[in-house]
């Protein structure tokens, strides 16, 4: 009985007598397909095919082991990738939190003149852009206004109020977004859109909407 086995190099392949995958070298088409393991159980009496049942158990329960032993391994590997991937998670979560907060910090001290030609400057640059790499960037200044907006929007019912607690006009953040607040919704509108139609999208993770499609498509 011959074999389409690579001659003269070693490669791996299922043995016909205890079926596990082996190391072979074979000199020639002829070579028995049969495993160093199993060559001394050859034969068709009783006590080769005594020994051949208990060196192949024996085999298959080592072989069960080892393999056991590398999913473990496996395993333990991709645990600590995970908490790895949460460890530097939690440390850019920090890190956006510490750029909010310089960012507000930043708008507070200002002249509001800078920080309304600044947010329209960014609105503008963000709507005439069409590269994708000003794609990100605009969907990464506009996540900045959203995050802005979220605590000084228009209160519901009462037009003068920002949502801070302050009056419209005593709130410095509130006058500076009215610049860009049109063309912040109009992006939120088209992101919404995108999100509705499982495309890609540049809201922000916690945004209710990306928050409730996450929560669904989970369940």
């Amino acid at each position: 009985m011959t074999h389409n086995y690579t001659l003269h190099s070693p490669t791996r392949v299922e043995c016909l007598c205890c079926y596990l995958s082996q190391s072979f070298t074979f000199r020639s088409k002829s070579d028995q397909v049969v495993c160093e393991h199993c060559l001394h159980h050859q034969g068709s009496n009783s006590a080769r095919a005594n020994q051949r049942n208990q060196d192949h158990l024996g085999m298959w329960l080592a072989r069960s082991a080892d393999e056991r032993a590398e999913r473990a391994e496996e395993v333990r590997r991709l645990n600590a990738d995970v908490d790895r991937r949460n460890k530097d998670i939690a440390a850019l979560r920090i890190e956006l939190e510490g750029f909010k907060a310089a960012l507000q910090s930043e708008l507070k001290q200002r002249p509001l003149a800078d920080v309304q030609s600044w947010l329209e400057s960014a609105a503008v640059d963000a709507a005439t852009t069409e590269r994708d790499i000003a794609y990100r960037s605009r969907d990464h200044v506009m996540r900045c206004l959203w995050e802005l907006d979220r605590l000084h929007h228009e209160k519901e019912g009462q037009p003068n109020q920002c949502s801070c607690g302050s009056t419209a006009a005593q709130c410095r953040e509130f006058q500076a977004l009215s610049a860009v607040t049109e063309s912040l919704y109009r992006w939120e509108t088209r992101q919404l859109g995108r999100l509705r139609d499982n495309l890609p999208h540049g809201l922000p993770r916690h945004h209710p909407d990306v928050s409730r499609s996450e929560f669904h498509s989970a369940g």
